[in-house]
Order: structure tokens, then C-alpha cells, then sequence
């Protein structure tokens, strides 16, 4: 298997639409990095701690003066290079980071609105690809952000696909919804008078 540095604009597409995604309802920025760390710590065979896991989520935003989606890039490009690192003796070359800023991706806004977020599917499939080789990925905070990731997507996919009538734990099946368009299409060819 090998692996390579993510580019600025995959990260950034992570972080924008993780950053977007992060803050609505009843949920924050600063929560849901809480809530990465905590797992994180979880995985890693850790208790839990809130005071610990608020003071490491404090120092995560100070690093980038509050703002979240800087943060959350920071994180992911940090396990990139961790897991190349990991894979390669010698990578100095490919852990190059020079020019990886962290900045918002207007496109993945446009994606949100027109609900056609499929689009980071691929992009968090490569992310994950290429930063899993450290024997820590599992229990990393980017790992559990990817994870978060992953549940906005399946929220995103299943608001647009079942509206807000999804169905949870209790289901029952309806008709099959091809023999139901056949009846009625074929009610309403013989409900035709005849010429």
C-alpha cells in the first residue's frame, strides 16, 4: 500500500464542510471536537474526564486562535504526516507541508445547498486512505472527525433521499412501490373507452 500527503484543498474541503456541518442544532464547533478527543481518549483505553477532555479542546482552539475549521485541518494534516511517517524511513520530502493553509472551500457550500454533499464521500475515502497507517489512527482525534464526517454524511444522504419521514429503529415495508406503479398504470389504460 502506499500513501501521500492529502492535498491543502482535499483537508480544506474536510474541514469546511466538517466545520458546517459541526455547528447546527443544538451541536457547536467547540462540542464536537470535545466529543472527537473524548472518543479518542475512549479508544485509546482512557476514562472519562470532562475536565481533561475541555482543557485539550481548549488547547487544540488556542492553537488556532477559535477557529475551528483551522483546527480540524491542523488535525488532519498532522495524521497525514503521522502516517507517512509511519510507512516511510526516509519522507521529508513528502511530509513537505509549505503552502498548506487552512482556509474555507466555497464549493463545498454549494454542495451543501444543492444537497449534493456525495461529492466529499470520495474525498474523505482518500483522506482516510492515506492516514491510516500509524499504528495510533484508530484512536486519533482526526480518525474520530472522520468519523463525525462520515454521520453528517449519512444525515445529509438521508434527509435527501427520505425527506423527514426516515425511518428509525420501527419499519414496516410498503408495497412494492413498481407493482403499485403497473396497477395504476394499467387501471388506467383500461378505464379508456375503446375507439
Amino acid at each position: 500500500m502506499s500513501a501521500f500527503l492529502s492535498s491543502a484543498d482535499c483537508l480544506n474541503a474536510l474541514a469546511t464542510y466538517w466545520e458546517r456541518k459541526s455547528s447546527r442544532g443544538f451541536n457547536t464547533a467547540e462540542g464536537q471536537i470535545n466529543r472527537a478527543v473524548m472518543f479518542s481518549v475512549e479508544a485509546m483505553g482512557g476514562k472519562y474526564n470532562h475536565a481533561a477532555h475541555a482543557a485539550t479542546t481548549e488547547r487544540i482552539l488556542k492553537a488556532t486562535k477559535g477557529n475551528a475549521l483551522a483546527a480540524v485541518f491542523g488535525i488532519l494534516l498532522n495524521e497525514n504526516v503521522t502516517s507517512l511517517k509511519a510507512r516511510y524511513d526516509d519522507c521529508d520530502d513528502m511530509t513537505d507541508t509549505t503552502g498548506y493553509v487552512a482556509r474555507s472551500i466555497p464549493v463545498v457550500d454549494y454542495w451543501i445547498q444543492r444537497r449534493e454533499t456525495g461529492h466529499m464521500v470520495g474525498l474523505l475515502d482518500g483522506y482516510c486512505y492515506q492516514a491510516c497507517e500509524s499504528d495510533g489512527w484508530k484512536s486519533s482525534v482526526a480518525y474520530q472527525l472522520c468519523q463525525q464526517i462520515r454521520n453528517y454524511l449519512l444525515q445529509d444522504l438521508s434527509k435527501r433521499d427520505a425527506g423527514e419521514d426516515r425511518a428509525w429503529a420501527e419499519w414496516s415495508a410498503p408495497e412494492d412501490p413498481r407493482e403499485t406503479h403497473m396497477k395504476r398504470v394499467l387501471a388506467e389504460i383500461n378505464s379508456r373507452p375503446v375507439k
